[in-house]
């Protein structure tokens, strides 16, 4: 121990003595061990961190499949036959989204909200910091008006009273009294701020409710279950239904993912693709960065072989000299790895912006990155081995001088003893350039991806758009006239508004998750395809303007105008795309389609225009 103070303390004085030397080894070694700890606090955060639930391991949700199409949600249909024959879940949970508006001491406020089976927060093993969790007898039809707070709602209502167990909200003029608040940052699923029972007996529904596929499911695994295991029993029991329903179910399946997989709507896996490409990137360039650190040490060497040599000659053995150079570079990796900790603080507020992951449910928890204590412990292991890495090379040839009189040949004959010494360097020039060739290729592959983004051509203007939300409380406009009227006042105001060129209303806002309505057309004269073979088309309901405010292309026919919201008959505005799906070489102006949807038909609607295709 007395050694190895001696040598820390020799260390830090021979820095002092080498300023020039020491900033360039330890910027250069913050630079790599600062990327390399930035991109493990995502890593942390996104597949590491434990979240507000029991052994997620054994937590899957569920995905209806389709050949051909995006994964959909789940329907009751799936539910009821998954909970009680599937043998390989333990229990399993339906949520649907809901928005309400709430009224608390006068004042109204929009909040999304999810209807849950009693089951449901139960499966995921969520422990309510206040109150208790729904019963089986309140989540029944016509059971009592309850609801579960957030947080961070119970902390803004109520200022964290506990006393506030029993007292009553206001949702679209109902009220629902309180039976427990869930814990921090906990908004599974949709990111709700409050829950509700779902109070719903399948077998009482109407067929195209129980068909519909417009729910989240969630299970959890027995123990001793692996995933594909238990997604094998599932996709047979889809089989039985695709026999029992084949109108609704034909070519339809099922699959389980990982829960968290789905908050952090990576259904295919690609943010852990993407967490991996980064890391081998980081990875090459702490390596880049450890061989120019040994590059200079060894360089550095040149004006040390006479010190070493004396030591030598003065009795001091090997080993003690390769300690002594061990401990030197160690105290560099230390020194950068305290910056590079420093520079990761200032790296990840950006990195959090710039990430592409946006989570459906426990957000605070997905996308945090921060440095916590396993984060510290990467940072330090990666120190660790840089400093042993960079340094041990060196350190090994600078311990193998033979002693005083080897150094003065050595340096009578300069040129000839350099000769190794200029193979070791040119090796780690090469491979420092192999590696800053791989970097750089995947740097601009990557610049090419993000220019190619940049230049996809929407199909709209986005520039100059925007959007907002028009929640109107059923409380107070009842009827349908009531809400369009108020629509349309809206309307009227904002486009008298200045600088307001166009502005229209829409179901969907344009490119927002969760947004999109999919459906199946069919197309008048024209018999079905198989369902492997029918595209899913999103739809909007929009008034008047809605086109012109967007920007979109008119190539045939008309927009939609006021006359057509009085015509009996309904009427559509298509994209070119689904024009070359459905009337390719036609004239599509004055042909009809129709919306199916769980065996369920909607009124031919007579397409009078046709626009570009677009994104929106």
């Amino acid at each position: 121990m007395h050694n190895l103070w001696q040598d820390v303390r020799y260390g830090l004085r021979t820095f002092r003595a080498r300023p020039g030397f020491t900033a360039v080894v330890v910027i250069t070694l913050a630079l790599g061990i600062g990327a390399n700890t930035a991109i493990f606090s995502a890593f942390n955060a996104i597949l590491l961190r434990p979240l507000p639930v029991a052994d997620l391991e054994r937590l899957v949700f569920g995905l209806a499949l389709r050949e051909g199409f995006d994964p959909f949600g789940t329907s009751f249909l799936d539910y009821a036959l998954y909970r009680d024959e599937a043998r390989s879940l333990a229990s399993s949970g339906l949520a649907t989204q809901r928005q309400f508006h709430l009224l608390h001491q006068g004042e109204p406020e929009r909040v999304v909200a999810a209807a849950v089976t009693a089951s449901y927060l139960t499966t995921l093993g969520v422990k309510p910091v206040a109150g208790r969790l729904f019963t089986a007898d309140e989540d029944r039809p016509g059971g009592p008006a309850v609801a579960l707070l957030g947080h961070a709602l119970w902390q803004r209502l109520f200022a964290s009273d506990p006393a506030s167990i029993g007292r009553a909200v206001e949702l679209d003029g109902t009220p629902y009294s309180i039976v427990g608040v869930l814990p921090p940052a906990f908004d599974a699923p949709f990111s709700a701020q409050l829950w509700i029972p779902l109070q719903v007996r399948i077998d009482a529904l109407p067929f195209d409710q129980r068909a519909a596929t417009a729910h989240e499911f969630v299970a959890r695994l027995k123990p001793g279950v692996r995933l594909d295991q238990a997604d094998a029993e599932l996709k047979q029991l889809a089989r039985r239904l695709e026999q029992e329903h084949p109108q609704v179910r034909q070519g339809w399946s099922f699959g389980l993912i990982p829960l968290r997989r789905q908050y952090l709507a990576d259904l295919d896996g690609r943010a852990e693709r993407l967490l991996l490409v980064l890391g081998v990137a980081v990875g090459f360039l702490l390596l880049i960065c450890c061989a120019n650190v040994a590059s200079l040490l060894l360089a550095r060497g040149v004006s040390r072989e006479t010190e070493i040599a004396i030591r030598r000659s003065l009795g001091a053995g090997r080993g003690r000299i390769l300690q002594q150079l061990l401990t030197e570079s160690l105290l560099l990796a230390f020194a950068g790895g305290g910056a590079g900790v420093l520079l990761a603080f200032w790296l990840l507020p950006g990195l959090g912006a710039l990430t592409p992951i946006q989570a459906t449910a426990l957000g605070p928890w997905l996308t945090d990155f921060r440095i916590d204590g396993r984060v510290l412990l990467f940072s330090l292991a990666i120190t660790v081995l840089t400093g042993s890495l960079f340094g041990l090379a060196p350190a090994l040839k600078a311990a193998g001088s033979n002693g005083l009189m080897s150094a003065i040949k050595r340096a009578e004959h300069h040129a000839g003893a350099g000769k190794e010494r200029r193979r070791s360097l040119s090796a780690l020039v090469v491979g420092e350039v192999a590696l800053a060739a791989t970097l750089l290729v995947g740097g601009g592959l990557v610049a090419k991806s993000f220019h190619r983004l940049q230049s996809i051509d929407l199909g709209f203007r986005p520039d100059g758009l925007l959007t907002m939300e028009l929640p109107l409380s059923p409380a107070k406009y009842r009827a349908l006239s009531q809400q369009v009227d108020f629509i349309d006042q809206v309307l009227q105001r904002v486009r008298t508004l200045p600088g307001v060129l166009a502005a229209g209303i829409t179901t969907n806002v344009p490119m927002q998750r969760g947004t999109t309505l999919d459906s199946v057309f069919e197309v008048e004269g024209h018999a079905p395809p198989r369902p492997s073979e029918v595209p899913i088309t999103a739809h909007r309901a929009v008034s008047p303007g809605y086109a012109e405010a967007l920007g979109v292309t008119l190539l045939e026919g008309r927009l939609l105008d006021a006359n057509d919201q009085q015509r009996a008959l309904p009427v559509a505005v298509v994209s070119a795309e689904l024009v070359r799906q459905s009337w390719p070489g036609e004239d599509p102006i004055g042909k009809r389609l129709r919306r199916v949807r769980a065996g369920q038909r909607g009124p031919w609607m007579t397409v009078v225009g046709v626009v570009s295709s677009s994104l929106a």
